[in-house]
């Protein structure tokens, strides 16, 4: 698992770096460090939005 401690995070770590993030709160959360690949929101600041996902390496 990956290092955000909110109970609405779902976040795990791959292989190769790469990241999952899923906000199923609608706070938005700190993503880490990284090139975000593909978002179902719009990212902003390196924060995810609620209720959505991004992929991120890094």
């Amino acid at each position: 698992m990956g290092d955000i401690s909110d109970e609405n995070v779902l976040h795990f770590v791959r292989p190769g770096n790469w990241h999952v993030v899923a906000n199923f709160g609608t706070a938005p959360v700190a993503l880490p460090k990284g090139e975000v690949l593909l978002a179902s929101a719009d990212v902003k600041n390196g924060t995810l939005p609620g209720e959505a996902t991004a992929w991120i390496r890094s």
